[in-house]
Formats: structure tokens, C-alpha cells, sequence
């Protein structure tokens, strides 16, 4: 990865919504309208992007964001005010994200045994593509940003929340229910396997244009 797309993928940490002001979460875990429409508006992008790089499409996704929102309305005393919110709103999204699939993916094996036998059920559910979207919201990250597909679902998503939300390793850890060394050592081992991808296609377009 040469100089220049190390610094754009470092500057993405610092493209997403900060954390809310003191005086806005106190309102919000009181329930004021205002307060709750105001986190909702903010963090509205970062929930979209996370939702799909958990789940397979648009529409389930959209379903995510809105249950996700729905779920905080109806949970804000339990928000502890004292707290970074981030963390807690990534943890209810992911929790609402891998609900809807758990339903998504019944629904649909019950679907498929109407006409399959079991084993044709596990074939079509192995062939199935990675569940991820690519999120950009500069295009000269589309090379990078392809490569996250290739990553274990569980890879993925603390690759967005450290990547893209900002996230320390400690607070992902919270949200995923891994030890903080473990996601630190899954994140690294993740970045190094995109380097060297990245390296190698630009390797492999050098030597075709060569020809």
C-alpha cells in the first residue's frame, strides 16, 4: 500500500459523527423529543453504514436501521448518560443487525425445505455470498474498500467499527463480547491481508498493461 492510500484509509477514522455533547445525552436519556429526533439526524449515516456492512441488502438493512432507532426511543433511560454513547448505540445496532438476519435466514430455510432436501438447503445457503456492502463515501477508497468482502463476518465488523466509526479496540470489545486483544490482533491481521491484496492486484494490472 504506497503512502497515499495509507493516509487516506488512517484519515477515514475521523470521518464519522463524534460523540454528542454532555447536555444532549442528559436529554436524551430523559426522553425529550428534541434530544432523541437530534441523535437520531446525527447518527443517522453511521447506523445506515454499519447495518450494511452486517447485512446482505439494501432493504433488510434499511428494516435494521429503522428497528435500530425504534429500539433506542424505546430504551433511552437505560443509557447511562455518564457513558460514551457510541458504544451503546453500536451495541443495540448490532444486536437488532444479527436479529433480523437470525429471522432473515429461519424464513428462509423454511422456505427452502418446502422443495429441497436438507442437503440442498446447506448448498445453496454455502454458495451464498458474503453478507457486505461496500460503503465508500470518497471513490479514490473504492480499491481498499473492495477487499473488506473477502473479510470473516466477524473480521468485518470490527473493521468498520475501528475503521470507520473511530472505536478503540476496548469499546469493540465490549460491543462483540471478545477480549480487547483479540479484536486488536483480528483488526491488524485484517489490515496486513488488505495491503497485501491491494499490492497484489496493482501487481498483477502492472504486469498486463506491461504486455
Amino acid at each position: 500500500m504506497n503512502a497515499t492510500r495509507t493516509t487516506t484509509l488512517k484519515a477515514t477514522h475521523l470521518d464519522h459523527t463524534p460523540e454528542p455533547e454532555q447536555t444532549l445525552l442528559e436529554r436524551f436519556h430523559s426522553g425529550a423529543p428534541e434530544a432523541i429526533d437530534t441523535i437520531a439526524v446525527r447518527f443517522f449515516e453511521d447506523v445506515v453504514r454499519f447495518c450494511r456492512s452486517i447485512l446482505a441488502d439494501d432493504e433488510c438493512a434499511m428494516d435494521a436501521v429503522q428497528e435500530t432507532f425504534l429500539r433506542i426511543l424505546e430504551r433511552h433511560r437505560l443509557f447511562d448518560p455518564s457513558r460514551p454513547f457510541r458504544p451503546w448505540l453500536f451495541t443495540v445496532c448490532r444486536n437488532t443487525c444479527l436479529g433480523l438476519k437470525r429471522e432473515r435466514a429461519a424464513q428462509s430455510a423454511r422456505i427452502l425445505t418446502f422443495d429441497s432436501d436438507e442437503s440442498e438447503v446447506e448448498r445453496l445457503a454455502a454458495e451464498l455470498p458474503p453478507a457486505f456492502e461496500i460503503m465508500i463515501r470518497r471513490e479514490r477508497e473504492r480499491e481498499a474498500l473492495r477487499h473488506l468482502g473477502t473479510l470473516p463476518e466477524s473480521t468485518r465488523e470490527i473493521f468498520v467499527l475501528h475503521l470507520f466509526e473511530g472505536l478503540t479496540f476496548r469499546e469493540i470489545s465490549d460491543i462483540v463480547g471478545r477480549p480487547a486483544p483479540t479484536v486488536a490482533t483480528l483488526y491488524y491481521r485484517a489490515l496486513a491481508g488488505l495491503k497485501r491484496d491491494i499490492e497484489s492486484d496493482r501487481a498483477a494490472r502492472s504486469r498486463n498493461h506491461a504486455l
